[in-house]
């Protein structure tokens, strides 16, 4: 038993604080955060992000990260405003997976929740957790009772329907 604690804290340890952290938040993923200019995510990444080629002739385009496949970063004036879940195991700060029921997101968020009826199916919600200062928000979209997506970022930024459109 002391060898398997022993273990486990040298995984810990071993691994990077901001790997650990790849959780997405109202400001940020992981070591990223809104506002960050593309030189600045790209040196804190190591590498170059992944998405459209000529960066600096788009005003607006998505980005992959190859670590996070189910991660794409809105690229706005070449400033990061939003990051998109629409897939996989990258939870909200608050635990809330693409995946997880509406209810457990309202149990989540509480209160604080804005719901909204959908842009294209007034079946469905947009729930809109604002941060305390009113710039950012987490907004999940939903889908038959289930979270379909969820979006990070400025909060005018993760009202955008169609993403970048």
């Amino acid at each position: 038993m002391t060898q398997l604690l022993s273990l486990l804290l040298l995984l810990v340890l071993w691994i990077p604080a901001h790997a650990q952290s790849w959780v997405l938040r109202d400001d940020g993923i992981g070591p990223l955060t809104i506002g960050m200019s593309i030189a600045t995510i790209e040196k804190t990444l190591g590498k170059p992000l992944a998405g459209p080629g000529d960066h600096e002739n788009q005003q607006c385009f998505h980005a992959r990260i190859s670590s996070h496949p189910d991660v794409a970063l809105m690229i706005e004036d070449q400033t990061l405003t939003r990051i998109d879940i629409g897939h996989g195991n990258t939870a909200t700060s608050g635990g809330v997976l693409v995946g997880d029921s509406v209810e457990k997101a309202k149990k989540v968020y509480g209160q604080n929740l804005v719901v909204t009826t959908h842009a294209y199916d007034e079946r469905e919600l947009y729930l809109t957790n604002l941060s305390r200062d009113g710039k950012s928000a987490i907004r999940f979209e939903t889908h038959q009772g289930k979270i379909s997506a969820i979006y990070g970022g400025f909060y005018k930024s993760v009202q955008y329907i169609e993403g970048c459109l």
